[in-house]
Parts: structure tokens; C-alpha cells; sequence
């Protein structure tokens, strides 16, 4: 028997897979569906036929992957108000995390007198409320029977100032009332289309960190000099958000950012019992605080799109958001320091030799908060420099550590 040449007929070796796929699709959010693209394909191998792959998707099923040819088209006009609603829970989100980048990302590169660029730390109020606030609204949305533009404003209401308490007095009566949620829309006028009738909720959003300098060290700007800072940074920022946003009328979802500034910080920056210990070599510096030194501070940003538009900013344009962003801001140093012998080089240097006493004071500023004037965070490395020497005097004396007198020398440096 030819067991090697009946090998062939003998044995029979083959391979088959199948691949299928469908991939639902969300457009332009992530709350609408749109369809399913479709995948298919079939892989055969044996000896006979070598290998092969066909395609299995599709009507004809011979396609690889199927679109549907309408499937990333929207049109918004062909839909009522009540059924874009689900796209407030993205848009909302989306504009919140346009304003929590711009905190992350210029907010943080911004560096400050005394406090360096820590700020960025502190201001974390978008992502502490942002979460809560966009659960909150999605039940809103999507347990409503029958939702009505007065029952959302006072569902907002509810969320916004009963439970998470951000929401301010935007029609400044001295309350904070469902009246603060700012309602426009048609929806009573008569002889309205459908695809016409918009509802448009404005708000003012805000609040006050109190002491959130927690991890702030005290920051002159001097780098290796060798001295250390000590004392607490007690920071407070307000803050406020004001926007609007809308469904309906041919837009789905739109935001309304026609407000001047739509996010505004007012930072206030103080250190009590702040002070600089340091040896510079055979020499011991010393500087304590006398109650004057602190920051403040005024960010302010609007946004807009690339074109300059600001009102009714549909979904599909919230791409095109731009911040325009400015700050004013003061810094007061006021120090009083001594220079003197280092005990650990010159024994009995406390008491044997004089040391030299002085005031530091320095007084820095950029825009005008008063005034309203910002400058610009684009070209903020330049004002920087101006600001930080545009004012700051230092005057010496010697002194005598036994007494209180100070001897005729001339004052150094004049």
C-alpha cells in the first residue's frame, strides 16, 4: 500500500471564517442615533480552491461595510423643540468643557506674584460642580412625561440653586427665585411652525471658594538664592458663568454667548505672618511681612466664534468657540528684613556685631481692575515685566543689635 501517495486524497484541510459587525452610530451628539454601519466578510481556505474572501454585508451580500448614505447629514429644521431636547445635556456639557480647558490650559500657564502659577490649583470649580450638574439635568430630560418650557426652568431651578447652590441673582431683585432662570421662547405665539418654535433658558451661575490656597507656597520669583518662605496662602476666588442655551428654531441646540464676559474670576490672594529665611554664605537674611503684602486679581474671558458671532451658536459650530481673555491684577510686597553675621559662622553674631535692617516694598500692577481695563493673556509676558518693575523701593540702615540706635552711617542703597 502507497500510504504517502494516497496522502493527498486521504486527508481534507480546510479553513472557514466568518466576520460580522454593526457599529452604531451618534450624530452630531452622542444622545442621537443616526443608524448602524453594517461589516461583513467571510474568509474560506482549503486545498482544493487556495483561499478566498468575499464580502457578506449589504442587501446584495457582497460588501465589506455599508453606510448609510444620510447617515452624518442632520438637519435640524425638520424637528420640533421638544425633540431636540435630549441635545441640551451634551451641548450644556460641551460648553462646560470648553470653559474647564481654558482654566486647565491659560488659567494654569498664568504666573502671578506671589503664588507663581498655582492658581490654576485652586480655580477647579467647573469640574466640582460639572458632573452633578449634567446628571442632574439628564434627569430632567429623560423622566419628563410631558416636558414643558416652564416645567424645565423650574427643574433648573431646583438643580442649580436648591441642590447645588450655584445659581445667582441674574435679574439683581435681591432674590435668588425661578425668576433667575431666564425664559424666551414662542411656543405661545399662534401661527408658529414647529420647526420654528424655540425655548431659550439664560443663567448666571457663581459662587465663592473661600481659603483654597491648600498646597500654595509663598512665591517671590527669587530662584536660587538659597532662602526659604514660610507662612500660609489663604486664597479666595469668586466666580461666575453666564451663558444661555436653547433648542429649537432650525438650530437643534444652540448656545447663546452674547453676554460681554461669560466667565469672570476676582481673586484674592493674603498672607498672614508671611516671611524669607535664608543663609547667603557667611550672612543670615530675614524678612517678615507687615501686614500689607497680598494679590488681587481679575480674569475675565468671552467666548465667541471665529467669525465673531455669538448668538445662537449651533451644535455643529461649537467647534469654531474661540476665549478671548483678559486680566487685571495688584501685588503689594511690604517686608521688613535684616541682614546680619550668621551665628554658625561667627560665634556670638546676634549680639556682637550690627546688622543691617531695611523695608522692602514693592507695588506691581497690569490693566486697571477699577477701570475695567484688561490686558490682553496673549500678551501677558511682556506686561508681566512691565508691571513687576514698575514700582519698588528698598531703604537700609544700620543698626546695633545691642540697642535700638542707629549710627550716622549713611542709609544703603539710596
Amino acid at each position: 500500500m502507497d500510504l504517502l501517495g494516497d496522502l493527498g486524497s486521504a486527508v481534507n484541510v480546510g479553513m472557514n471564517i466568518d466576520v460580522t459587525g454593526t457599529l452604531p452610530v451618534y450624530f452630531p451628539t452622542e444622545s442621537m442615533y443616526r443608524g448602524d454601519i453594517l461589516i461583513g466578510g467571510k474568509l474560506t481556505a482549503s486545498l482544493d480552491d487556495g483561499l478566498e474572501v468575499k464580502g457578506t454585508a449589504g442587501a446584495s451580500g457582497d460588501q465589506f461595510i455599508v453606510v448609510p448614505p444620510d447617515i452624518l447629514t442632520f438637519d435640524f429644521s425638520q424637528f420640533s423643540a421638544m425633540d431636540n431636547l435630549g441635545l441640551i445635556i451634551d451641548g450644556v456639557d460641551g460648553f462646560l468643557a470648553v470653559v474647564q480647558d481654558f482654566l486647565d490650559g491659560d488659567v494654569a500657564g498664568l504666573k502671578m506674584p506671589l503664588i507663581g502659577d498655582k492658581l490654576s490649583g485652586a480655580a477647579t470649580f467647573i469640574q466640582d460642580f460639572r458632573e452633578s450638574f449634567i446628571d442632574g439635568l439628564r434627569d430632567v430630560v429623560q423622566t419628563s412625561n410631558d416636558p414643558t418650557s416652564n416645567y424645565i426652568s423650574v427643574q433648573l431651578f431646583n438643580l442649580l440653586h436648591s441642590t447645588l447652590g450655584i445659581l445667582e441673582d441674574r435679574n439683581e431683585d435681591g432674590t435668588v427665585t425661578v425668576e433667575d432662570v431666564g425664559l424666551t421662547t414662542n411656543v405661545d405665539q399662534a401661527g408658529v411652525a414647529a420647526k420654528d418654535i424655540f425655548m431659550q433658558w439664560n443663567l448666571r451661575l457663581g459662587g465663592q471658594l473661600v481659603d483654597v490656597g491648600t498646597g500654595i507656597d509663598f512665591d517671590l520669583g527669587l530662584p536660587g538664592l538659597g532662602l526659604e518662605t514660610r507662612g500660609e496662602v489663604k486664597v479666595d476666588i469668586g466666580w461666575s458663568v453666564d451663558f444661555g442655551f436653547g433648542i429649537g428654531g432650525g438650530q437643534g441646540f444652540y448656545l447663546d454667548l452674547s453676554d460681554d464676559d461669560e466667565l469672570a474670576l476676582e481673586v484674592d490672594v493674603k498672607l498672614p505672618g508671611a516671611g524669607i529665611t535664608g543663609t547667603l554664605g557667611f550672612l543670615q537674611f530675614e524678612a517678615n511681612d507687615k501686614g500689607g503684602t497680598g494679590l488681587g486679581a481679575s480674569i475675565v474671558a468671552n467666548l465667541t466664534t471665529t467669525s465673531g458671532e455669538d448668538e445662537r451658536v449651533g451644535l455643529l459650530r461649537m467647534g469654531d468657540i474661540r476665549v478671548n481673555a483678559g486680566v487685571a491684577a495688584e501685588a503689594k510686597v511690604d517686608l521688613a528684613m535684616q541682614l546680619r553675621l550668621n551665628s554658625e559662622f561667627v560665634p556670638n553674631a546676634a549680639t556682637a556685631f550690627p546688622k543691617v535692617v531695611g523695608d522692602f516694598f514693592l507695588d506691581w500692577s497690569i490693566g486697571d481692575r477699577d477701570k475695567n481695563e484688561y490686558v490682553s493673556l496673549g500678551g501677558l509676558g511682556d506686561a508681566i515685566g512691565a508691571g513687576c518693575t514698575s514700582s519698588s523701593s528698598a531703604t537700609w540702615a544700620w543698626t546695633w543689635a545691642r540697642s535700638s540706635r542707629t549710627t550716622s552711617r549713611p542709609s544703603w542703597p539710596r
